[in-house]
């Protein structure tokens, strides 16, 4: 991993304060994009799991299933390879965008009324968010030296 971050240019030791915050917020943006992108591969195996209880797994339901889980698993894919890589020059933007990606999965589930299934987005969305505004605005710029 050293090579590939001097290959980058980056020097992940420099990116966070402590070495305990630095796990931790790894830590967490792994866990939500492991996350979400597990969903996504259970959502094509069953999805029964994107509905209410009591709506009928249509052809329709399964092409969403598809539809969600071709966009969510490249996503989870390179927010968990470019969490582990330390590279700043993308991690920010890319934090970013699956952010915002998730907050948008977050407000169509509570808009139909599925608090429960929001939830899990939302945290990811809050995560995702909360990391790239430290990394983008925190003391440590490395990319501004």
């Amino acid at each position: 991993m050293i090579r590939i971050q001097k290959y980058l240019g980056v020097d992940a030791k420099h990116l966070f304060p402590s070495e305990e915050t630095r796990k931790m917020v790894v830590a967490a943006n792994v866990a939500a994009a492991l996350a979400s992108g597990g969903l996504a591969m259970a959502a094509v195996i069953n999805p029964g799991l994107l509905l209410p209880e009591r709506d009928e797994v249509t052809p329709a339901v399964k092409f969403y299933a598809k539809y969600f889980a071709a966009r969510s698993l490249p996503l989870s894919m390179m927010v968990v390879v470019l969490v582990l890589l330390g590279s700043n020059n993308w991690l920010g933007a890319f934090l970013i965008l699956s952010g915002l990606v998730q907050a948008a999965d977050a407000l169509i589930l509570a808009s139909y009324r599925n608090q429960a299934q929001s939830l899990a987005p939302a945290a990811a969305a809050t995560v995702h968010l909360v990391s790239a505004w430290w990394l983008l605005h925190g003391r440590s710029r490395p990319w501004r030296d």
